[in-house]
């Protein structure tokens, strides 16, 4: 490495490449811009130490404001009203409904209540349903979500219908049979539905 002009550290071809593009890649930051300021610095002509010291009090205090940020954003979160109870929409709180056309079972659908926070209502918080369908060829659908005022596909639900309109050969209205809390878990076993894949 060379000498030290104006403050700064005067890298040759190969220790730039090694220290300003290699380094920071290995370490995870693929532009090498944040390290490349600081590397430039911070090393010294006759040890690497100060460099790997100085990465490590980077990351230490980046993990830091990571905490401090997720604490307040759980506290405020915390703070916010929470939506009022609504029985009419206990069946979608880990629920699994049965869809039948025809008379025939024609698939299933799996769904999970949670809440969200939008700015149109920023003091509180809102009913939030993911769902998931799959038909009984095994087709599986992505997880959607459905949030009020709309209630696309909650509020058909509520009245025992199940509208499907993807442009696919689902495509239809079904009929829809909720089943009873001791028989969803062996239903989403069968489904191999699990709590993250909403």
């Amino acid at each position: 490495l060379a000498g030290r002009s104006s403050g700064m550290l005067l890298l040759p071809v190969c220790g730039e490449y090694v220290f300003q593009r290699l380094l920071p890649k290995m370490l995870g930051n693929t532009s090498g811009g944040t390290y490349r300021r600081r590397i430039i610095t911070c090393i010294t002509p006759m040890s690497g130490r100060p460099l790997i010291d100085t990465i490590a009090r980077q990351q230490r205090h980046r993990a830091s404001g990571l905490a401090r940020g997720a604490t307040y954003f759980w506290h405020a979160h915390a703070m916010l009203k929470r939506p009022p109870y609504d029985p009419a929409l206990e069946p979608f709180d880990g629920g699994v409904a049965v869809l039948i056309r025809n008379g025939e079972v024609a698939g299933h659908v799996a769904t999970s209540l949670s809440t969200f926070w939008s700015p149109s209502r920023p003091f509180s918080l809102q009913h939030w349903v993911w769902y998931i369908v799959v038909w009984i060829n095994g087709d599986r659908e992505p997880s959607d979500e459905d949030y009020p005022p709309q209630w696309l596909m909650v509020e058909p639900m509520q009245h025992g219908v199940f509208q499907w309109e993807s442009g696919n050969a689902h495509d239809g209205d079904y009929t829809v049979e909720w089943l009873p809390a001791d028989e969803r878990q062996a239903a989403l076993t069968s489904l191999n539905i699990k709590a993250e894949d909403f």
